[in-house]
């Protein structure tokens, strides 16, 4: 992963987007929250562990899809990728 600078040791990618800027769930209790209203496909989301750490990045991803899907070409549109946090996960973290 660049700008990290750390050996990958593993990666869990699951769909739709950190939900309310929660990237470590089930570490704390966190009050109600409706998402954005998301389209299939748009956004993922992912955590990566690194060789010699306990740190771990938070990484958001996502895609910008035509308003209309008929609209739509044949061309995948390409994912981006935000890098959120790259730390030591609060207790009651677990890897999902």
């Amino acid at each position: 992963m660049a700008g990290v600078g750390l050996p990958l040791a593993w990666l869990v990618v699951g769909p739709g987007p950190f939900y309310c800027d929660v990237i470590w769930e089930g570490a704390a209790s966190v009050r109600p929250c409706y998402g954005p209203a998301v389209r299939p496909g748009q956004y993922m989301h992912a955590w990566v562990g690194f060789g010699g750490t306990e740190r771990i990045a938070a990484v958001a991803l996502g895609r910008n899809l035509p308003p209309d899907e008929e609209l739509a070409t044949a061309d995948p549109i390409p994912w981006r990728a935000t890098l959120l946090a790259v730390e030591i996960p609060p207790a009651g973290w677990s890897k999902p």
